[in-house]
């Protein structure tokens, strides 16, 4: 029998500008949670 493995989150640093000031968040998200922060003007800082 296999086990399906949990996905972990990973790591991400996003940038978003708000209200002329630039915003840094780093945290971890999982896959569903990093498309709502792309969707919500966050970008992924490489």
């Amino acid at each position: 029998m296999s086990r399906k493995r949990k996905r972990q989150p990973k790591w991400h640093l996003l940038f978003r500008i708000e209200e002329n000031q630039k915003v840094y968040l780093y945290e971890p998200l999982q896959k569903h949670e990093l498309n709502s922060r792309l969707r919500n003007g966050w970008k992924v800082v490489s």
